[in-house]
């Protein structure tokens, strides 16, 4: 409609609720007029007595919007340092259509922190969302996997009783990004961290992970995630877009380790196809995007139309 739906943090200053934060929302018109409440005020998208950070938006098809985001337990309480993954789901007239009380809750582990979602809109009205797992005890403390989750139009989870997993491995996988594959399912890419005192310590490379629309781990037979890039430098941030064939087009910075130019960062860029291969320079290395003297970091991409 020319407008846009705008999901923001609120820290509130004064009186008992002090610092707590929660998630306000706004919609605009196309000529820049506040929509809801008579643009006299936010509407609220989260509210509980956690603090609600980070939040991230789609549409819902519906002129509304789903807003996915962290919980963070509130300081003081017997829930403090626990991180939820939540959701809510705001109508084009502002309404929460999610539950009024509580946002619904995606991901609530005590076992793990659970953090960094991305969503992505799931062609039906409700959405695919994957976020990182960090066990916060035992012997994989520390360690980070990734998982997901889809939720209805109505706000019903797919797989109610855990979210699914995307990637579990030796190594910590951080910081997703999720895309379409074209068919229903889903493409996420993220960081692979080397953990802690193992032969690849301080390593960081990417890789990536197809899941079906039924949640299945389609490449290398769900037993290992796909090689974006794995090279001796340090890869990461990675964006990515759809290359409209099943596969994607992987943006990442990349940072040197070692020699005179120890520090330096430079911009790479690669292509997977559908089965999850490498594509340009017959999967050997990636192409670089820029590589100058100076430190080129945080790409961004845009599909070129």
């Amino acid at each position: 409609s020319g407008g846009a739906i705008v999901v923001f943090e609120v820290e509130l200053t004064h009186e008992q609720h002090k610092g707590d934060v929660e998630l306000g929302a706004q919609r605009i018109d196309a000529s820049g007029r506040m929509l809801w409440n008579k643009g006299e005020m936010s509407s609220e998208v989260a509210t509980s007595e956690w603090h609600e950070r980070r939040p991230v938006a789609v549409a819902d098809g519906s002129g509304g919007a789903i807003v996915v985001f962290e919980q963070h337990g509130p300081p003081g309480s017997e829930y403090e340092g626990d991180v939820d993954v939540a959701a809510q789901r705001i109508s084009a007239e502002g309404e929460l259509l999610w539950g009024e009380e509580e946002s619904l809750a995606l991901a609530e582990a005590e076992q793990l922190l659970e953090r960094a979602p991305a969503v992505l809109p799931d062609g039906d009205g409700g959405a695919w969302v994957v976020f990182e797992g960090e066990a916060r005890s035992g012997e994989n403390a520390g360690d980070t996997e990734l998982l997901a989750q889809r939720v209805t139009p109505s706000g019903q989870l797919v797989w109610p009783e855990r979210p699914i997993v995307v990637a579990a491995s030796e190594w910590s996988e951080r910081a997703p990004v999720v895309l379409s594959d074209g068919a229903a399912g889903v493409i996420v890419i993220f960081e692979e961290h080397a953990r802690a005192g193992s032969e690849h310590a301080g390593d960081i490379d990417i890789g990536a992970q197809r899941l079906s629309p039924a949640g299945k781990r389609l490449w290398n037979d769900g037993e290992r995630s796909a090689t974006v890039a794995s090279g001796e430098w340090l890869e990461r941030r990675p964006c990515a877009l759809p290359d409209g064939a099943g596969g994607a087009v992987v943006v990442f910075e990349a940072e040197v380790r070692e020699g005179e130019l120890a520090g330096d960062v430079d911009v790479f860029v690669q292509r997977i196809d559908a089965s999850g291969a490498m594509v340009w320079n017959e999967g050997e290395c990636s192409t670089m995007v820029a590589g100058s003297k100076w430190r080129e970091t945080e790409p961004r991409a845009v599909a070129a139309r």
